[in-house]
């Protein structure tokens, strides 16, 4: 009898999956099972929350949880309550995102007193927050943080809106954190006046000599200080993200700065819509082949551009970018053109064969990709496995032929079309008998429009065979 009740109980037991099963299978339980289940054994406390290594702590998290919970965040005093017990029980948490949320002393000291194994933080937002609080980080607490994690924080992240609190952050994070590999602190626009400030001629040689991944504000006036930063940094660098805000003419120093950094795997331009397209041409000869052959990643933002430039755009990539993995491209157009005319097509970018993933954003409703963008995108393009396209203009008459060429790269895995209303939806099963059905490397398809009525749907195909409306 006891030996069949064992037996019996061991086959109802979650350990005849092992840990790394029901680790799994407990991550899918909502955050008020998580808290109640807790309690269940010392083996699920350690599965669920002991394991947990990344936290992001946002208004996401809060709305979850509100809702798991039943609970109503309204105060500051409930939300630090609910980060404290979220990190008393997860001890190695690696990586903590603060996001979006009242920024306190009281977070730092617990990240201090719990986070022990803290290697990564990112703190995306620091505002005054509701009820007219005003901001209540100090110099104490400031330093606590960083002399704890002094010799393993190796990424730290702030982007705020008070201008002192920036400067002392960036400061206290260069001279008491002498691993740091990455370092962000660009703020907002506003905030320029104040980089102003921090970059001079001797700033660059007091940054920790292990960063290889760095964020920068850059205007007319500290373009001849990125000189300095790229003679110190062009060989270690590998990860640059820079903001250009308002130039005039063209970056000369930038260009200088950019050829000297051969070890620069990914690379990040934003223009915040208010420099000329033109002013950036010199710049894709800089990342060329010659200067950064080890160049993987090539991400512009803020393209305020004639739909003519585009094409124009296109051509120069082909010719000294070529050799890049992952390219994204996000543009706005300063007049509507409902026109064909200079469609950009797939065969201008025939060199960048080596292009895994390809994401073009046009923000602004226009035609500029179509029909003839993906006409044989099969043979420009033979090794892309992530495309997105914003803005697409695929008509009834074409549809055919365009999902027979995406169909015929062999390595598409993940497919995100958003099209103008010109396009006509095939179905579920058209897209399942001409697309996935034939190339069974497609994991995900999704395929946006408005409808006459310009409601936004959104049609997912794949494993998801469902279909929903964006609210």
């Amino acid at each position: 009898m006891s030996t069949t009740t064992t037996t019996t109980t061991a086959k109802d037991s979650f350990d005849r999956f092992g840990d790394d099963l029901t680790e799994l299978l407990l991550r899918y339980l909502s955050n008020n099972d998580r808290l109640r289940l807790d309690c269940v054994s010392k083996q699920w406390q350690s599965l669920i929350f002991i394991r947990q290594t990344h936290l992001r702590f946002d208004d996401k998290l809060l709305k979850s949880w509100s809702k798991d919970l039943d609970i109503n965040f309204k105060t500051v005093n409930q939300i630090v309550k609910l980060f404290e017990s979220i990190v008393r029980k997860c001890p190695n948490l690696t990586s903590v995102i603060i996001s979006d949320v009242y920024l306190m002393n009281s977070y730092l000291d617990l990240l201090v007193q719990h986070c022990r194994q803290l290697r990564h933080l990112c703190l995306l937002s620091e505002t005054s927050g509701s009820g007219g609080h005003q901001r209540t980080l100090n110099d104490n607490t400031i330093d606590r943080l960083f002399l704890t994690f002094a010799d393993q924080l190796l990424t730290f992240k702030f982007d705020g809106h008070d201008y002192d609190l920036n400067r002392q952050l960036f400061y206290k994070a260069i001279d008491l954190l002498p691993n740091l590999q990455t370092l962000d602190i660009t703020a907002n626009r506003k905030t320029i006046l104040y980089l102003n400030l921090i970059f001079t001629d001797d700033f660059c040689y007091v940054l920790p000599k292990t960063l290889n991944s760095f964020a920068v504000r850059l205007n007319n006036h500290l373009m001849p200080w990125f000189v300095l930063f790229a003679e110190t940094y062009g060989q270690q660098m590998l990860e640059l993200n820079i903001t250009i805000d308002k130039i005039s003419s063209p970056p000369d120093e930038l260009v200088t700065g950019l050829a000297q950094m051969s070890q620069l795997r990914q690379l990040t331009i934003d223009l915040i819509y208010n420099a000329s397209c033109e002013l950036f041409l010199p710049i894709l000869s800089a990342i060329g082949h010659h200067n950064c052959p080890q160049l993987q990643g090539l991400h512009l933002k803020g393209l305020n551009c004639q739909k003519t430039f585009v094409p124009q755009l296109f051509a120069e990539l082909n010719k000294h970018v070529s050799h890049v993995r992952q390219l994204s491209i996000m543009c706005s157009l300063v007049s509507y053109d409902s026109t064909i005319d200079n469609q950009v097509i797939s065969a201008a970018l025939n060199s960048m064969n080596r292009l895994t993933d390809l994401s073009i954003n046009v923000l602004f409703r226009c035609p500029l990709i179509g029909d003839q963008f993906f006409r044989d995108i099969h043979q420009h393009l033979p090794q892309l496995k992530r495309l997105r396209v914003d803005r697409a203009a695929i008509t009834a008459t074409t549809k055919a032929g365009t999902i027979q060429s995406l169909a015929q790269l062999a390595n598409l895995t993940d497919l995100y079309l958003h099209c103008e209303p010109i396009f006509i939806m095939p179905s579920p099963d058209y897209i399942d008998n001409h697309l996935i059905g034939v190339n069974t490397s497609v994991r995900h398809v999704c395929i946006k429009y408005s409808d006459s009525d310009h409601r936004p749907q959104t049609y997912l195909y794949g494993r998801y065979r469902s279909m929903i409306s964006d609210n």
